[in-house]
């Protein structure tokens, strides 16, 4: 290098240093400090939504274990050589990163580096060691010329080699190795660092130093796998026979006297200023040598003496730099022509060795992997030691977030200024009223620079640079240590709901709906730090046009855990239709804010007017005319189906266009649809919704009684339905009148089994009435006059009619008085239609509610069920049950007293099962065997035909004889 380069500055690192680092080392990190323990296996942690359960050694395992346990826990696959992460049982964790490598891994897991010199024996010799280092070094023992070994572990090496005798056994201390007298007056001390080892010369006298072999100064190298080199700016290289990249290369070399307080092998004293030689590659004979450019430095004008020299091999790194007007053009970058300290402030000249003012600056440059997208800082500080002040009084020295430094930095090539962080005030280790001391630098102010970066920077400058009194001028470590504090943001929340919102259409990517214009919020939130405190999460509710909140409100202290969290709209006004912006976002304990939910929704209350019901059937009267009521003067109820065109009056304006309709045949002219409806709504009781791709829809329907009524909705995409009290005008509803004949049905003989008889009965008939049983359920006889005869069964009893009565497939009804004597916890069945290897049909006695019911299969394992209101033990009832095929409709009806209730499932279109000519019906039992009802029955009947309720009452004139006896047997 050139001499211009001038004084620089080395503490800690010896004066005739030779010092070996190995390029690009991957140096291991180091263990926990006290009161920090690893992670062990991975203790199963609530997965996050979608997510798995916590990976061993990742973040989430070591939290849930620092939460357990009480203590720090190391976050073992973040852990790097210089790079440290702890999970805090309080829910944050805390990162570390170091310029320099302070840990390495064994086999054993990560230890801390330790560069004390040990003696151990290897190969049957005893040998010098540092004590644990990422690299293989050995050091001379003595007794011998080798001086130092430096092997990489990947199969590079470089032997150092005292050219002048034997060298004498060291005397150890710490990292130090002192091997006294190698020359007259000369003292070579070896010191250990994280990836190599320098040399110092210590030259005490002017006479020592008129030392031929001193002014000729030479070391001996000896490369392994490597080839030697000097590059242009004057350093010494070592690169790979197999790689082609340097491994190893030198600083300049830099020496010091005693001229500077302080000054030793170690530390080149105050005010910390080194100045540099020349080092070359040479020869002698077979053996390269690095040579000293000894003249440089005796040639110098007022020596005092010792005097140290020193030549430093390293690793490359990407550390630290420090800059000064003194050089503007020198790049000091890792070291280079300096001691491992590094300077801020002014220094004047007359304080200074080389007699030149000095203002320098300090770059440390941290690298790792870049911060979590949800971290969270909490606090963020520099941390530095401070070796040396030019007194005890307080200057200021300020931290700057920077650009990034290289080797080609230089003041003035400096990276560009991003902000300023802090200033601390601060003097250590000018003397023992104020001792070297680390100092903290808050970088709070760059928070999202350190989270948004992979790079880190920081610049230490004295905060007054106009300042001439070299108070400023200060020393610090160049190894730093940035400490991060940080949570988890907690989770983004993501939409639950708008309380009865639906979408227009296909899921995002059309508008959500509600008719509620006070509508309960949901979102799902969590955060991902589960065991770091319970969360806020805040809601908001804007105009999508602009404008203020309409609606602002919060739940406080909720569980992290992600789950849904709801608010109710509470006293804030109602919204006015429109279109709307939810937004949600969750706050933890240490400030940490989740990214901002929102969701677009619209307020609609104003249902779609009701539908135009057009007569399709030509055997309908009007045909092809909207009206309101239809006559069909030749068929019966059910006999026929008839076509009826349902379409939509939508008009215009912010009222929408109806999404799709409800109808419902029925023999009443006021019925109420369901509640809550979509498109996805299947049948329920006698409504059967319908959502056309086009404006209009054709239905079949058929009549259920005499006179039937059609009546239809619509509604939209938000659930408004016409027709509703507080929407919008009445349903759209049709009456039908068809003929209603008196049918005529015959009864026929059952065939008894295990006990069944025909029982007397009492029985009451009122005028134009027919007449009802009385009396009780069981076996006893019946007091009174009897006039009629049940059904009685008990156990293992029944009744069976050889043939079929009914085709299943098509309409048909069945009706009976029942009357149970109590219930087992089973089915009972009372009339079943067998169709092949499964019943068709089935009046039964259900086993959980006590009520009768109607089942129709649809196969083998699939069936229709309606249900009533429950039967009372020892009482009659009388039940009729019917199936629609045209209207897909089971209705049930039970009569108790004067009452009639009546009950509809709406079928799926699945078809019932059909029975086959020579199926047989079985009365009191399954077709198995089982499901026995015990109790009586009167006049059964299973009848083809869909019967009104008028006709139901007339058919049964056919168990009469004319002299007012009764027959016994099935009415079909």
């Amino acid at each position: 290098m050139a001499s211009s380069a001038a004084f620089l500055r080395r503490a800690c690192i010896p004066a005739l240093t030779v010092s070996l680092f190995l390029a690009g080392l991957a140096v291991p990190a180091a263990v926990a400090g006290p009161g920090v323990q690893p992670a062990e296996t991975a203790p199963t942690v609530e997965p996050s939504p979608g997510g798995a359960v916590a990976e061993p050694g990742s973040e989430a395992a070591a939290q849930a274990e620092a939460k357990a346990s009480g203590e720090k826990v190391v976050v073992d696959s973040a852990t790097t050589p210089t790079d440290l992460t702890v999970a805090n049982p309080n829910g944050t964790f805390t990162r570390s990163i170091s310029t320099l490598p302070v840990r390495m891994e064994t086999s054993g897991g990560w230890v801390d580096i330790s560069t004390d010199l040990v003696r151990t024996v290897e190969d049957g010799k005893t040998v010098i060691k540092p004590e644990q280092v990422p690299v293989d070094v050995t050091i001379g023992a003595g007794g011998s010329s080798t001086m130092a070994t430096i092997d990489d572990q990947k199969g590079h090496s470089i032997t150092q080699s005292w050219p002048f005798g034997t060298l004498p056994e060291p005397v150890l201390e710490g990292d130090t190795a002192t091997y006294r007298q190698v020359l007259p007056g000369v003292d070579l001390v070896q010191i250990a660092h994280q990836t190599g080892v320098s040399q110092v010369l210590k030259i005490e006298s002017a006479e020592a130093a008129r030392d031929p072999r001193v002014v000729q100064m030479r070391l001996f190298l000896d490369a392994d796998n490597a080839q030697l080199g000097q590059s242009a700016e004057g350093t010494l290289t070592a690169t790979g026979d197999d790689t082609g990249q340097v491994e190893l290369r030198t600083t300049g070399g830099q020496w010091w006297d005693s001229s500077q307080q302080g000054a030793s092998a170690t530390d080149p004293g105050t005010t910390g200023l080194t100045r540099p030689f020349t080092l070359s590659l040479g020869q002698d004979g077979d053996k390269q040598t690095q040579v000293f450019g000894m003249s440089e430095i005796l040639d110098t004008p007022g020596l005092q003496y010792p005097l140290y020299i020193d030549p430093l091999w390293h690793q490359d790194r990407t550390s630290y730099v420090f800059v000064d007007t003194a050089y503007p053009n020198t790049s000091y970058w890792n070291g280079q022509f300096t001691d491992s300290t590094v300077n801020v402030g002014y220094l004047p000249a007359y304080w200074a060795p080389d007699g030149v003012q000095h203002l320098a600056r300090t770059y440390y440059q941290f690298e790792g992997k870049p911060f979590d997208t949800s971290a969270a800082i909490i606090t963020a500080r520099l941390s530095a030691l401070e070796t040396w002040s030019s007194s005890c009084t307080p200057t200021g020295v300020a931290s700057w977030i920077t650009g990034n430094v290289s080797p080609s930095t230089t003041w003035n090539n400096q990276p560009s200024l991003t902000m300023r962080t802090d200033i601390a005030s601060v003097a250590k280790g000018y003397s023992s009223a104020c001792p070297a001391g680390t100092v903290g630098f808050d970088l709070m102010a760059g928070k999202n620079i350190l989270l948004n970066s992979t790079k880190w920077t920081i610049m230490l400058a004295a905060d007054n640079e106009l300042d001439s009194s070299g108070l400023g001028w200060k020393r610090f470590s160049n190894v730093g240590t940035l400490d991060v504090d940080y949570n988890r943001n907690p989770y983004g929340p993501a939409i639950d709901s708008v309380q009865s919102g639906r979408w227009t259409d296909v899921p995002w990517d059309s508008k959500y709906v509600t008719r509620i214009n006070k509508p309960k919020l949901s979102v799902f939130a969590g955060d991902p730090d589960a065991d770091g405190g319970n969360i806020e999460v805040d809601f908001s509710v804007r105009p999508a046009a602009g404008g203020a909140n309409v609606f602002t409100g919060a739940v406080y202290n909720t569980s992290p855990t992600w789950k849904s969290v709801s608010i109710d709209w509470g006293s804030t006004p109602a919204l006015a239709e429109g279109d709307y912006i939810f937004e949600a976002r969750a706050l933890d304990i240490w400030g940490g804010i989740s990214p901002l939910m929102s969701f677009a929704f619209s307020v609609d209350t104003t249902a779609p007017q009701p539908p135009v019901v057009t007569s399709k059937s030509n055997n309908l009267s009007p045909y092809n005319v909207a009206v309101t009521d239809y006559t069909d003067l030749y068929n019966e109820p059910g006999k026929v189906p008839y076509q009826f065109e349902i379409s939509n009056s939508f008009t215009s304006g912010r009222e929408m266009r109806a999404s799709g309709f409800i109808y419902a045949v029925s023999e009443l002219q006021q019925v109420t649809p369901p509640a809550t409806v979509t498109c996805q709504t299947p049948p329920t009781k006698e409504f059967i919704v319908l959502c056309p791709e086009t404006p209009k829809v054709v239905i079949n329907i058929g009549t259920v009684s005499k006179t039937s009524y059609l009546s239809v909705w619509a509604f939209d995409a938000a659930g408004n339905v016409s027709g509703e009290t507080y929407r919008k005008s009445n349903p759209k509803t049709v009456s039908l009148t068809v003929l209603e004949p008196d049918p005529v049905r015959s009864v026929e003989q059952l065939n008894l089994f295990g006990g069944a008889v025909w029982k007397d009965i009492v029985t009451t008939q009122a005028s134009g009435e027919q007449r009802k049983p009385t009396g009780t359920c069981g076996t006893e006889d019946a007091t009174g006059t009897t006039s009629a005869k049940a059904l009685q069964l008990g156990a293992g009893a029944k009744a069976e009619y050889p043939s079929r009565a009914v085709d299943t497939a098509e309409n048909f009804s069945m009706s009976a008085w029942v009357c149970p004597v109590g219930f087992n916890g089973s089915i009972q069945s009372l009339i079943t239609q067998l169709a092949g290897s499964t019943p068709g049909a089935a009046l039964e006695i259900d086993e959980v509610t006590k009520a009768a019911r109607l089942q129709a299969w649809t196969g083998a394992s699939s069936s229709h069920i309606v249900k009533g209101d429950p039967l009372v033990a020892g009482g009659w009832r009388y039940v009729t049950a019917v199936y629609d095929k045209i209207n897909r409709q089971l209705r049930l009806s039970s009569t108790s007293g004067t009452t009639v209730t009546t009950w509809v499932i709406a079928a799926s279109q699945n078809n019932i099962v059909s029975a086959g000519s020579t199926q047989k019906v079985v009365i009191g039992q399954s077709m198995t065997g089982t499901q026995q009802f015990t109790g009586k029955i009167y006049r059964p009947m299973l009848t083809k035909g869909m019967l009104t309720t008028a006709q139901f009452d007339s058919v049964q004139d056919a168990f009469m004889n004319a002299d007012g006896t009764e027959k016994t047997g099935l009415l079909k």
